[in-house]
């Protein structure tokens, strides 16, 4: 394998690690949800947002990692 194919195996590994990250949180944080409905009933947003919270941080972490891909390897420059 040349340079520009190791740093594309290399790019769409760290994609693929942040696409599972986040299906693995979005079904766990639907599970918390989805068990905890008598407290999402009687505190109502906060519940929510605590059992919400890690499916929103692996969202950012996996749409930073879209948005920089190739940088560090280098794939975009001209």
């Amino acid at each position: 394998m040349d340079h520009n194919q190791q740093a594309v195996k290399k790019m769409s590994d760290k994609q693929m690690f942040a696409l599972g990250l986040f299906a693995a949180t979005t079904i766990i944080s639907l599970l918390l949800t989805a068990m905890n409905v008598r407290a999402v009933i009687e505190y109502g947003w906060q519940v929510v947002l605590l059992c919400q919270m890690p499916m929103a941080l692996t969202g950012f972490y996996l749409g930073y990692t879209l948005m920089t891909a190739g940088r560090k390897e280098g794939l975009n420059a001209d």
